[in-house]
Formats: structure tokens, C-alpha cells, sequence
């Protein structure tokens, strides 16, 4: 049993080794309104009337946004979530 510690022990060195936590983590401008990955963008949705107002659920489990379905007479419009 002993044998085995050194091995494991090694390798997890290595690991921690290889690992450089001083580079600073890079995000996206705040400001940006442009996709972080370009090309066209991806409906999500499949409602025929506006959907407005996206906004993501603060733990990021969703999307909550405004939906209307056309065809309504009272132009109800809707919270809608996409998980």
C-alpha cells in the first residue's frame, strides 16, 4: 500500500503543478451588444409574436421574457420562462 502513495502522490503534484492560476480571467466587455461567438443568431423560441425583454434567472438556470401570441383579442401578453 505504501508503493501506491507515491505514485498518486506524484501525479497530483504534477497536476497542481501545471496548473497557472496567475493569469487574470479574461470576460467580454459589459457593454458589448454583440454574441460572444459570431455568426447569426439562434431562435430559442417558437412563438409566431414578439417576445421581448430576456433577461436570465439570477442563479442562470433560465430565461424569463415576455411573450404575446398573436391571434389574442385583448393582446395579453405573457412571463414566460426557458429553461
Amino acid at each position: 500500500m505504501r508503493g501506491s502513495i507515491g505514485p498518486a502522490l506524484a501525479s497530483v503534484w504534477i497536476l497542481v503543478a501545471a496548473c497557472d492560476h496567475t493569469a487574470p480571467v479574461s470576460d467580454p466587455p459589459a457593454t458589448s451588444d454583440r454574441p460572444f461567438v459570431p455568426g447569426d443568431p439562434a431562435r430559442l423560441t417558437l412563438n409566431a409574436g414578439p417576445d421581448r425583454s430576456p433577461a436570465w434567472l439570477p442563479d442562470g438556470s433560465a430565461i424569463v421574457y415576455s411573450a404575446q401570441q398573436l391571434g389574442r383579442t385583448d393582446n395579453d401578453v405573457c412571463l414566460a420562462v426557458l429553461p
